[in-house]
């Protein structure tokens, strides 16, 4: 659950006080306007904030402990070597989660088994192993009722009671190859029980394994716990799955910042719009907007646009409240941003560079909202505009190009513009890649949150001299766990 206002104490934006010493703060905050100079004219201005997490570094061990419960496909189709590779995912999980975390699972076919309750693992995790030792594939999909199962776990007092609550970092993860066929079965419906139904605090990752899952269903599930609390992963083949849980898992146990919330005020000017998903207007010059749970070293980027009221400078406020997972304290940060407006033919408008962050972040959620409507267009059947409005993405990234140079975050946005153009060529290449891949890709860019496999990504086999295809919001802590389950499955 959130923590009231009043809760909060101020501390310094960089440095944050703990009872050893004086450490690096979680977060970080600052904030430019897209061109520090504007001409009395210009009726929009660009205005940016961007929150980054430190690394984690030797202090991983503060992290919060995890709560995590396992959603398990076990219908017919999983039968043989996915049911087998799962197993064998969820070992490797449960090995991973220290004597203070929980561990929870729920298997599913036309009938919903609770295999084993939310509990703390202790030193023993035998419990846990011999109830995924123990799973068989079934019958038909009736996936609404084993996510809600999972989700019921959380809110069971015996489990309540023995995982302690508090700042615990809390998540479902749901696995499945199909498409619902029993159970609530409208996407719209089943997406609002959802969010009716989750516990504060608890995150939704879904992970869709093969071709045949209905993505747009995955992807509104794992949106419904809200910016930073959630993730589509599309796993297109069977021995994928490992890197993709390991991915989940690295970013749950490297949660540096819980609970973070982001309020923009401003004078002089109007805020009309914030380019964040969750983003809530309370007056014309204030807006608020969650941000959730954030990893090590990643970072969120807000954009606001601002119309100025008369010739009086703009001034927009940014003011950040949020847990600090390491110190296990309440902090705040602050920012401010002053635009000077000048006569449209002063010459000093002319000097003025815009800033490469806002352009670069312009060309995220533009990437971002083509994917989407690529998608629309390409499920009505109509690929050549699906590929017309992922061309012309790309033409955004290449001018941002222009102005941010040769930045990673660019290079991989235009890579997966190229990815999605090429399974869009054929309606059975959209069916087979192309509308997971879009969905997948496309939240991943507007959350800036990894929700690949590297092997996915290629970035396994890529050389130093085309780094185009590396993930750019993938973190240590997520390749440390891929490194150790594919090192160890070598081993094996």
């Amino acid at each position: 659950m959130d923590a009231p206002m009043d809760d909060f104490v101020e501390v310094d934006a960089q440095m944050v006080a703990t009872q050893e010493a004086r450490v690096e703060a979680a977060l970080s905050l600052s904030a430019e306007a897209e061109r520090a100079l504007v001409a009395k004219s210009a009726r929009k201005v660009t205005v940016g904030a961007t929150i980054t997490a430190r690394a984690c570094g030797e202090e991983v061990e503060r992290r919060p402990d995890v709560d995590i419960a396992v959603v398990l496909d076990r219908s017919g189709s999983m039968a043989g070597n996915k049911l087998k590779l799962c197993k064998e995912t969820l070992n490797l999980l449960i090995n991973e989660l220290r004597a203070s975390d929980s561990f929870g699972l729920v298997t599913f076919d036309h009938n919903v088994q609770v295999n084993s309750k939310l509990a703390v693992v202790g030193n023993s995790k035998e419990g846990a192993t011999t109830a995924v030792e123990r799973l068989r594939s079934g019958g038909t999909t009736n996936l609404s009722g084993g996510l809600l199962a999972g989700l019921e776990l959380f809110g069971n007092s015996a489990a309540a009671a023995t995982t302690g609550g508090g700042d615990r970092v809390r998540a479902v993860l749901l696995l499945t190859d199909g498409h619902a066929n029993a159970g609530i079965t409208d996407v719209d419906r089943l997406q609002a029980v959802t969010r009716a139904a989750l516990p504060d605090g608890v995150q939704l990752y879904t992970f869709g394994y093969g071709s045949d899952h209905n993505a747009d269903l995955l992807r509104k599930l794992a949106s419904c716990a809200g910016d930073g609390r959630g993730g589509y992963y599309f796993v297109d083949s069977t021995d994928r799955v490992v890197g993709a849980f390991a991915d989940c898992l690295g970013g749950l146990l490297s949660v540096v910042a819980q609970n973070v919330r982001l309020v923009v005020r401003s004078t002089n000017c109007v805020i009309t719009r914030v380019r964040r998903d969750g983003a809530e207007r309370l007056a014309p010059d204030r807006w608020t907007l969650s941000l959730g749970d954030v990893f090590a070293e990643e970072r969120r980027d807000v954009l606001v646009d601002i119309e100025p009221l008369s010739e009086a400078d703009p001034e927009i406020f940014f003011e950040m409240t949020f847990v600090d997972a390491l110190a296990a304290t309440m902090a705040t940060a602050s920012s401010t941003v002053n635009i000077k407006r000048l006569d449209d033919k002063d010459p000093a408008l002319e000097s003025v560079m815009p800033s490469a962050n806002i352009a670069t972040n312009i060309a995220r959620l533009d990437v971002a909202d083509a994917m989407v409507a690529a998608q629309t267009d390409a499920d009505k059947g109509n690929l050549g505009a699906a590929r017309g409005a992922l061309e012309e993405a790309k033409k955004g990234v290449r001018s941002a190009m222009t102005i941010a140079g040769d930045d990673l975050l660019l290079r991989r946005l235009e890579y997966d513009l190229d990815e999605c153009v090429a399974n869009t060529s054929s309606a059975q290449t959209y069916q087979a890649l192309g509308r997971q891949q879009m969905a997948s890709k496309g939240m991943g860019h507007r959350m800036q949150r990894c929700m690949s496999d590297s092997d996915s990504d290629g970035e396994e086999d890529i050389k130093e001299e085309a780094p185009r295809a590396r993930n750019a919001y993938r973190g240590a802590s997520k390749k440390a766990v891929k490194s150790k389950w594919t090192f160890g499955a070598t081993k094996k």
